[in-house]
């Protein structure tokens, strides 16, 4: 990484509600860099949003650089919103992803629709029609693919081969080449953070309770399990991640030649100035 660069800048977000997403609103509008954020999200998302904020910052302020869209259930209409309200936005951050699907409850369907196929389009569409330079997209310590998740028909078996097959599209788009855009690829193992800290959407009908279940004995058990791991393993705190994906989009800019940037949690922890945490 070489020197970084303060100056103003856009931002335009998807994924806003979620575990991650709710740290990512917060952080950027506390950002004296950050002059205005959008986030698009699915119905009822502004309002959930918006009271969200209300409730953790107040209503003056940071918040005035808040701007709520909601879109359709399936998110078909994305790219048309991202160029009506983001047009000019340098940086598209994508917090989207399946529900439940780092613990393994989401379908292969939902897991190639949301944590492929649409944060790819939402990439491409953000370099292409906004002129965002930087993109930041969420993938994980363990994605993988292969030659029979790479092909054309694929359909990812589980949540990591999904980042995997994500990382190589991202990786293989003559969009993003051609454009020479920025693509930053945040890898954690595990997010944390207490449900009453983040702006979560209703529970989709066909979540159960005992993938509830399973989602909070992993974010208990995990991090002990994680103290016999190789650093790369640990778990990262939403709001750390999120300062992350901030400061590195603000302080940093890439490695002459470098494009794509794999960063996980030691990468997340020197951003932020935690280096003993290491």
């Amino acid at each position: 990484m070489s020197s970084p660069l303060y100056r103003e800048y856009t931002a335009v977000l998807i994924g806003g509600t979620g575990r991650l997403g709710s740290h990512l609103v917060r952080s950027f509008l506390l950002s004296p860099l950050c002059s205005r954020l959008v986030s698009i999200g699915r119905p009822g998302h502004a309002e959930r949003l918006n009271n969200f904020i209300t409730t953790k910052m107040g209503n003056a302020g940071a918040k005035s650089k808040l701007k709520t869209i909601d879109i359709a259930e399936d998110l078909s209409d994305l790219p048309a919103a991202l160029k009506e309200y983001g047009t000019g936005a340098e940086l598209a951050v994508s917090a989207l992803g399946a529900r439940g699907g780092r613990y393994g409850s989401a379908s292969p369907a939902d897991l190639f629709r949301l944590d492929v196929a649409t944060n790819l389009s939402f990439a491409e569409t953000a370099a292409q029609q906004l002129g965002a330079s930087h993109v930041a997209l969420m993938s994980h310590v363990s994605a993988n693919y292969s030659n029979k998740t790479t092909s054309d028909d694929a359909m990812p078996g589980n949540f990591r081969e999904a980042k995997g097959l994500l990382e190589y599209r991202i990786e293989t788009s003559e969009v993003l080449k051609s454009l020479g855009t920025r693509v930053s690829l945040f890898k954690p193992a595990l997010i944390t953070g207490e449900p009453s800290d983040q702006c979560e959407a209703p529970p989709a009908v066909s979540t159960s309770s005992s993938s509830s279940v399973k989602e909070r004995l992993i974010q208990a058990l995990y991090p002990i399990k994680a103290q016999f791991m190789r650093t790369q393993y640990r778990e990262i705190s939403a709001d750390h991640l999120a300062l992350a994906v901030r400061i590195n989009h603000e302080m940093c800019v890439p490695s002459e030649g470098v494009s794509m940037e794999p960063l996980g949690y030691e990468e997340c922890m020197r951003l932020i100035g935690k280096d003993d945490d290491i």
